[in-house]
């Protein structure tokens, strides 16, 4: 059964989702020379920040084990290989998110922000 806290965090993945397509999308380089934003430092590709975020999120708020099958979904493997959609989009279809996926979502959000700021 779905809580009003549970269903306000799916929204929430959703919408940084969402965000997050904006983001890669503002970034891709434009006739193959590198992003002028925060992100491009040092030429580096979406993919690879993608794998450190994810990274941050796992050691940050998934350390316990409440979140693996989210990060399974994501395809999530340390420093190598992950979506950051899918796990989106997993924590979006959740009927009952703990509140370590809420924290989560919490630091993404303030992860993108981040970034957007420097777009």
């Amino acid at each position: 059964m779905s809580t009003p806290r549970a269903t306000a965090a799916r929204l929430k993945a959703v919408a940084l989702a969402g965000r997050w397509q904006v983001l890669v999308q503002r970034h891709l380089p434009l006739r193959g020379g590198p992003c002028a934003c925060v992100m491009g430092i040092g030429n580096i590709a979406v993919a690879d920040f993608e794998i450190d975020l994810l990274d941050f999120l796992h050691t940050r708020y998934a350390r316990d084990g409440a979140l693996d099958r989210h990060f399974a979904h994501a395809g999530y493997e340390e420093a190598a290989a992950g979506s950051l959609l899918l796990l989106l989009q997993s924590l979006a279809r959740d009927q009952a998110l703990s509140d370590g996926a809420g924290d989560l979502l919490d630091g993404l959000q303030a992860s993108l922000q981040s970034l957007e700021a420097g777009h």
